[in-house]
């Protein structure tokens, strides 16, 4: 596993990331393909409701993946993803 400062300079990075491709409020797929452009995988978790109930991103690092919960990211930018479902 990453030591704790590597693992937060990723987070930050994936947080920078994120809020780049949430410019100019693209659409679903949009906001997928920008993000698989620089190497993050977005995990919808969709109920059986059909509703949106949470969102990870993966980030290969070193041949590991890294997850972060939406929510590590940021509540507000959570709930912002969750909206634009």
């Amino acid at each position: 596993m990453p030591e704790p400062q590597k693992v937060h300079g990723i987070k930050t990075g994936v947080f920078t990331a994120l809020q780049a491709a949430l410019v100019d409020k693209p659409d679903l797929s949009t906001f997928v393909e920008r993000l698989q452009a620089v190497g993050i995988e977005p995990a919808f978790n969709v109920a059986s409701s059909g509703n949106v109930a949470g969102v990870s991103f993966c980030i290969k690092n070193n041949e590991k993946n890294i997850y972060f919960k939406g929510s590590q990211l940021g509540k507000n930018l959570a709930g912002t993803l969750l909206k634009r479902r």
